[in-house]
């Protein structure tokens, strides 16, 4: 078990772009468990539930919670596990969830399945706690821009994107199947989907123009700070980067209550913001690549499945 959990070349998260089989089995499933049921309750699925191909499985805990407008559903990575029997996972739905939300959670169960509680699940966790407690819209926009630009993250939105997609195509298929045209709808169609509203956000993001409010060294600072604190607290106390912040926002009600007082920042400051700048905004405009290209290669993916 141990072996196959660390040996990332297994870890095919996207199994013809974007779709794992096993992530399809157990989202059919859930899908007609839950059905429409909003009601609050608590789902257990099995290993002798349900027939998987890769994924072994110990049980799955499933939590209908009340509605939230700001979130739909989560996997709760700190709270699952890797047992002997196998996958330990607890997802939490707000509401009777979509087919296409509960593929995107399962996603994240499958990449936590094959490479563990890596940083990088562990600071998108954080990420999204953080970015509810943001007063700021300029700060909440940039870091919902981080949490949508974690590859983790992406990858899961092509998945409920590649089930959006294909259930509005079938649709269509079965009620005019003799003038269907796949490319004509792809490109009609896949722009409804949350993967390409990502892409357009991404590309046309300016965090030049959306710091401009601040000054050039609270942002230096803010950044430096929370490096700074993380070099700490990783090294000290096993902490990562968001918990970090996370700390720091439960002080704070804005991000105009920061005050800074480091001189050696000051130093060569425009340097300093014009690199910040040029590292974020490479990140945010690589990120809207990877997902153009994703979104080119589903309609193959679809264009041979229906």
């Amino acid at each position: 078990m141990k072996n196959m959990i660390n040996n990332y070349s297994e870890y095919l998260i996207l199994e013809k772009l974007g779709v794992n089989n096993d992530i399809k089995s157990i989202s059919e499933y859930i899908f007609n468990l839950i059905k429409k049921n909003d009601k609050e309750t608590t789902y257990i699925i099995n290993s002798d539930d349900i027939e998987l191909e890769k994924i072994i499985l110990d049980k799955i805990i499933l939590k209908i919670k009340k509605e939230n407008e700001n979130i739909s559903g989560y996997f709760n990575i700190q709270k699952s596990d890797i047992t002997e029997k196998g996958l330990y996972a607890i997802i939490n739905f707000h509401g009777a969830p979509d087919i296409h939300t509960i593929y995107h959670e399962l996603n994240h169960a499958l990449q936590f399945y094959y490479i563990g509680k890596t940083q990088s699940l562990k600071q998108l966790s954080n990420l999204k706690s953080f970015n509810t407690k943001s007063n700021n819209e300029v700060i909440k926009e940039f870091l919902y821009l981080l949490y949508i630009s974690e590859n983790s993250e992406l990858d899961s939105f092509i998945s409920e994107s590649y089930k959006k997609l294909k259930n509005i195509l079938l649709s269509i298929k079965e009620i005019n199947k003799d003038k269907f045209n796949i490319t004509i709808l792809f490109k009609e169609f896949y722009k409804d989907t949350p993967s390409y509203n990502h892409y357009e956000l991404l590309k046309n993001y300016n965090i030049d123009k959306k710091f401009e409010p601040f000054k050039k060294e609270d942002i230096v600072s803010f950044i430096d700070y929370i490096e700074n604190k993380n070099r700490f607290y990783k090294k000290y106390y096993k902490k990562n980067l968001f918990n970090i912040i996370r700390l720091i926002f439960k002080e704070l009600k804005d991000y105009k209550d920061y005050k800074f007082n480091n001189i050696e920042l000051i130093k060569d400051i425009d340097n300093k913001y014009n690199n910040i700048i040029k590292k974020y905004n490479k990140r945010f405009k690589d990120s809207s690549i990877k997902i153009h290209k994703k979104l080119i290669r589903l309609y193959s993916i679809l264009e041979e499945e229906i």
